[in-house]
């Protein structure tokens, strides 16, 4: 049995590809703002950058720290897209994401964000809120990864 106290896991959050996802969306290297990306580096680098168990089906834009299960310790944008690396924290909602991957359970990841849609369906974000682990991902293929400890 794996050790509970750390869980790092890692993956593609957004991969950048010419095809819609299952949203009709499209991302690139081009959808994502400098001031997008450098606001979530400033939150990564103080330890605040968080992310739910669920994403919010309610549209809201701001953290629930009562869902609150992981941290992001690392996001890069990279060939493939958006790679990111999440923390999974002693929360109660972590707790339980813990028990699902102990369980052998694959999550996913999604981001949560704001910005506009072109009219080929290209994102254009101004915003990363978070990183949400997600049961069903508009990207079907974005397993994460568990880095051992």
């Amino acid at each position: 049995m794996k050790n509970l106290d750390k869980i790092i896991l890692t993956g593609l959050a957004i991969p950048f590809q010419n095809k819609a996802n299952l949203n009709g969306r499209r991302y690139s290297k081009d959808s994502f703002s400098t001031e997008a990306i450098q606001k979530m580096k400033d939150h990564i680098d103080k330890g605040e950058f968080l992310g739910e168990s669920h994403m919010p089906q309610d549209g809201r834009s701001e953290i629930d720290m009562m869902r609150v299960s992981h941290r992001v310790i690392d996001a890069s944008i990279g060939n493939k897209g958006m790679e990111v690396s999440i923390e999974v924290l002693d929360t109660p909602q972590g707790k339980y994401i813990k028990e699902m991957i102990e369980a052998g359970v694959n999550l996913t990841i999604a981001s949560r964000s704001m910005g506009n849609i072109d009219a080929s369906g290209l994102c254009h974000i101004d915003e990363i809120i978070s990183y949400d682990l997600v049961w069903k991902p508009a990207f079907p293929d974005n397993f994460l990864k568990r880095l051992d400890y």
